[in-house]
């Protein structure tokens, strides 16, 4: 039962934080793509259609720590003829990339028709990189 509601829980915590990013992705549709780009900076890349629409996106990326499992190093030394080996860890080599891509489609008005992200970093909760409101 412990285990049904710490799933449950996991589940429910995972929505929230979802929730609160399609907030404030979604916030910025209707609005002029120049008062997003006030507010989040310059996009990472900006495609320009002849049809006179526009795609911003922007990307973030941080680096989360994953502890386990190591992939352990060996040092092996010798000392007075005799061979030594010792297991190391690298904390360093655990680490690796998350990403969030938030993408932005104005039409020739340069009003934002839609907006969409993807990534695993999109979901870590309120984004104070890119702040919606």
């Amino acid at each position: 039962m412990k285990l049904i509601n710490l799933v449950l829980l996991s589940l429910l915590c995972g929505c929230a934080t979802s929730n609160y990013y399609d907030k404030t992705v979604n916030y910025w549709r209707g609005k002029n793509a120049a008062a997003l780009i006030a507010k989040w900076g310059t996009p990472d890349q900006a495609i320009h259609n002849n049809d006179g629409s526009n795609y911003y996106s922007y990307t973030r990326t941080h680096f989360e720590n994953f502890p386990y499992p190591s992939a352990p190093n060996f040092t092996n030394f010798v000392a007075g003829g005799t061979a030594y080996g010792a297991m190391t860890s690298n904390p360093e080599a655990n680490y690796y990339p998350i990403h969030c891509t938030t993408t932005f489609q104005t039409n020739p008005h340069n009003i934002i028709t839609y907006a969409s992200y993807t990534g695993g970093d999109c979901l870590r909760g309120p984004n104070t990189e890119y702040p919606g409101f």
